[in-house]
């Protein structure tokens, strides 16, 4: 069995989670495999993919941010869960691990960044 489905209660997450597609490569101990992401947070982020790892299986990965100066080199990580085959939203949710600190600072202005173009996405409605 994969894991548990992608539908993970929102009082678990320590840090909310923003819907921002980034390049991600990610490599197991043989493999590299490229995807994008669904959505990321200071914690972890959601991979899109038709093939998810086993959840526990201990990944590197490296983001490849087109519209920011931040290179935040390689995380390691860990996946939390994966989707069912069939689920519409194939993926796996993985969690980083012992994240320097100074990648954390990176990781800090990487959110801000989300942010700042998500409120430009979903500017305020005027009611």
């Amino acid at each position: 069995m994969l894991g548990q489905s992608h539908q993970q209660p929102e009082e678990k997450r320590r840090y909310p989670r923003y819907g921002y597609q980034v390049d991600v490569n990610y490599r197991n101990v043989d493999t590299v495999f490229s995807a994008v992401t669904g959505n990321v947070s200071k914690a972890g982020c959601f991979i899109q993919t038709d093939s998810p790892l086993p959840r526990g299986t201990l990944i590197w990965l490296e983001f490849s941010f087109t519209d920011i100066p931040v290179k935040l080199g390689s995380i390691r990580g860990k996946v939390a869960w994966s989707t069912h085959p069939g689920d519409p939203n194939q993926g796996m949710g993985i969690k980083y691990e012992n994240v320097p600190d100074v990648v954390e600072e990176l990781m800090d202005e990487f959110i801000d960044h989300v942010k700042r173009v998500e409120r430009v996405k979903s500017p305020p409605s005027s009611a």
